[in-house]
Parts: C-alpha cells; structure tokens; sequence
C-alpha cells in the first residue's frame, strides 16, 4: 500500500478503535494493516474451510478454543504437549548433568 491509495474515512465505536489498535500491537502492524488483514480475509474465498474464521472470531471473543475444535485439531495440540513434555525432561536432564 502506498500514500497515494485511496484514503478511506471511518467513524467507528471507541471501544472498536481500542481493539484494532491493541490487535494491531499485537501482531507488530499499524492499525491501518491491521485493519486490511482483517477487511481482506473477511473476503476470501468462502469455498474453503471456515474453521480459521471460527478459531479467530473465538479468540478474539476470548471463548474457549479447544472446546470447540475439530477433535483432528484437539489430538494434534494433545501430541505436541506430549512432545513438549519429553523436551522439557530432556533438557532438565541435560541442565542437571552440567551441574
């Protein structure tokens, strides 16, 4: 995007204007590409799968994710805890041995 786009004026709800300014801190853009990720995928091709509109919209409402994922998602964040764990043994293991 460059300066001589189109500028788009916008009056929105204070409280609205908080939550893009604190998501775009979050994710280390302006509020202005913020707002564009947003308005973009709010238009992409609704043939695919809607689970990442779901999981984003659920996220940002701060409801609890993994009660409502697919149970394919819920298994593949099981394992990687799992995963998780035997790294975490292996490296106390490791700092214990250079001690």
């Amino acid at each position: 995007m460059s300066r001589t786009d189109p500028q788009f004026n916008l009056r929105i709800p204070h409280e609205l204007r908080d939550r893009v300014m604190e998501a775009a801190q979050a994710n280390k853009r302006s509020a202005t590409a913020e707002i564009l990720a947003r308005l973009e995928a709010s238009f992409a091709d609704t043939s695919e799968p809607r689970i990442t509109t779901r999981i984003r919209r659920e996220a940002l409402s701060g409801e609890d994710l993994e009660s409502s994922l697919p149970l394919q998602l819920i298994k593949a964040t099981d394992a990687l805890r799992k995963q998780l764990a035997v790294v975490e043994e292996i490296s106390e293991k490791l700092k214990a041995e250079k001690e």
